[in-house]
């Protein structure tokens, strides 16, 4: 409920902003909407995730998870799972503000079904990241903050790297 506050009142502000400009409406509330979304997805994934298993295991629920009949693929499975559709929260509230900025011209809608999409699977990846990093890591703090590192990494360190390997293709 806050994000969704949050996220209208940028739109509604930026929307605004724009159209006292006279400029084009629509691609600018959508790029800045699904720019949210990937920004405080990143902040967010990593959180929802990176305590899943070694969380579980210092509450000591995992080993009442181990000795049922499921596998530990399985368990796995399904803390990608819950952590994924609780960061796609954010994705599915952002939805309406997407379509206010179709709505407004300027947008092809295929684009936006593309981008929701690749939302969708970059949450996705970051997600598997911190369950696969909590499975590895004795301590969720640890956990926590190596999976808040490696999504900077690379989040911000393909583009340096992408930046500084410019003179080999010179």
């Amino acid at each position: 409920a806050v994000w969704f506050v949050v996220i209208g009142l940028v739109a509604a502000l930026t929307a605004a902003n724009a159209s006292a400009e006279n400029g084009p409406t629509g691609p600018v509330l959508y790029e800045l909407i699904v720019g949210f979304v990937l920004f405080f997805g990143l902040l967010l994934a990593p959180a929802l995730s990176a305590n899943a298993v070694n969380g579980d295991r210092a509450a000591g629920t995992l080993a009442i998870l181990q000795v049922t009949l499921l596998r530990p693929g399985q368990i796995l499975a399904g803390k990608w799972l819950a952590s994924w559709l609780a960061s796609m929260g954010f994705l599915v509230a952002s939805i309406p503000f997407l379509l206010w900025a179709l709505a407004l011209g300027g947008v092809q809608p295929l684009s936006a079904v593309v981008a929701v999409l690749m939302l969708a699977v970059g949450l996705g990846i970051v997600c598997a990241v911190g369950v696969g990093v909590s499975a590895l890591a004795a301590r969720p703090l640890f956990s926590i903050v190596v999976t808040y590192m490696l999504v900077a990494m690379l989040g911000l360190g393909t583009l340096i790297a992408f930046g500084l390997s410019g003179f080999l293709t010179e």
